[in-house]
């Protein structure tokens, strides 16, 4: 649960997990369509450590 006090309460499930890379979840918001989100985490000294597609 992703709790944003009074704009709401997101819910979800892990869908996929790869150790230590990788974290997708579906997000679930109250009179939204419910989508997915990815996190990719790239190694130490990244331009860009954290990548997230929304989809």
């Amino acid at each position: 649960m992703f709790d944003f006090g009074e704009e709401g309460t997101a819910t979800g499930e892990v869908t996929a997990v790869e150790e230590p890379s990788l974290i997708e979840h579906t997000w679930v918001w109250d009179g939204v369509p419910d989508s997915v989100v990815r996190w990719e985490l790239a190694a130490d000294g990244a331009d860009d450590p954290v990548a997230a597609t929304w989809s």
